[in-house]
């Protein structure tokens, strides 16, 4: 069984968040990693 759904393409925009949005970035030096985190 799939998570996933169907959905048609004139419905398709009601599923996108237009809210406001941050992007939480770090950067570890020693491993020289980076990453990005959305949260709002």
């Amino acid at each position: 069984m799939s998570r996933f759904r169907h959905v048609e393409l004139q419905y398709a925009s009601r599923l996108l968040n237009h809210g406001p949005t941050i992007l939480i970035t770090s950067y570890d030096a020693p491993s020289d990693r980076r990453n990005v985190m959305a949260a709002a």
